[in-house]
């Protein structure tokens, strides 16, 4: 997705001869590297979208101002490829879209060693440097913790210290996980709950998940749904006519943030399009 995006020509800007150099230094930095040297606008494009999502700072004035124009045209064309995929049911190519576009606003990987607390607000560099030193980079390195200890081990300051364990907190309270099991109807059942027990669980008024479950052998989409935001709970039944059997699917949980995405791995399925779905409701 990421090259085919870096292919449009809406997202081609000129590679001007003082900065070829620049571009090839910093083609080391990047998560899927380029073989050749930087010489076309689709290499730049592609460059410029990884290191976007990097979090790079780039010292070129010229480039600062093309790449937030390609990143801006990429979540447009990104948004595009969604609803296609959507149409098509073409399964893998939502998931992957859905990686990428969330990639670009939040400026991080699905897969990153980046701190994802780089997406919480009024964090200063050095105390997410600071974080990352003492590999406290997810929110289980952070969530439950006094704010003495937060103080005596990260050294931030106490806006910081309060900014981190309400990003942690409102994260594991709107962690949520699946659960697919078959009813005696041949109906698959696709149970949306909290992956953590907590008392006085607050919803989010930000978090919102998509639900992606296709087949993994073809990539055909089974279902999607996008749920609404907060929601902590929710029930789908797909009719299976088939009898086909649970462990052949793929199903990602993929939130609006990085850190709380949850995904069940499945072995290939056979081609198979009579999966309808037969209600969705909240379970009783």
């Amino acid at each position: 997705v990421l090259r085919n995006v870096s292919d449009c020509e809406e997202l081609h800007r000129p590679v001007r001869r003082d900065e070829k150099k620049n571009l090839n230094d910093l083609k080391s930095l990047i998560r899927f590297p380029l073989k050749d040297k930087v010489q076309l606008p689709q290499q730049k494009s592609n460059i410029l979208l990884q290191l976007a999502i990097n979090r790079t700072v780039l010292k070129d004035f010229s480039l600062k101002v093309e790449q937030a124009e390609i990143v801006e045209k990429s979540i447009r064309l990104l948004k595009c490829i969604v609803e296609l995929a959507i149409n098509r049911c073409f399964g893998k190519l939502l998931e992957s879209a859905l990686l990428l576009d969330r990639a670009l606003k939040v400026r991080l990987w699905e897969t990153s060693n980046q701190n994802i607390f780089a997406q919480c607000k009024n964090l200063s560099i050095e105390t997410l440097e600071r974080l990352k030193e003492l590999g406290k980079t997810n929110i289980h390195h952070i969530f439950g913790a006094s704010p003495q200890m937060l103080q005596s081990e990260v050294g931030c300051s106490h806006d910081e210290i309060r900014a981190l364990l309400c990003f942690s907190n409102e994260m594991m309270a709107n962690k949520l996980m699946l659960d697919l099991s078959e009813s005696n109807e041949s109906e698959i059942i696709i149970r949306i709950r909290p992956a953590e027990t907590m008392d006085n669980r607050r919803k989010s008024s930000v978090i919102h998940y998509q639900l992606v479950c296709y087949e993994r052998d073809t990539g055909d989409l089974i279902c999607w749904r996008s749920l609404p935001v907060g929601a902590l709970e929710q029930e789908y039944r797909l009719r299976n006519t088939k009898a086909i059997s649970i462990d052949r699917f793929r199903c990602a949980l993929l939130a609006n943030v990085v850190g709380i995405d949850f995904y069940i791995g499945i072995s290939p399925l056979q081609r198979d399009n009579h999966f309808e779905e037969v209600i969705t409701r909240k379970p009783s």
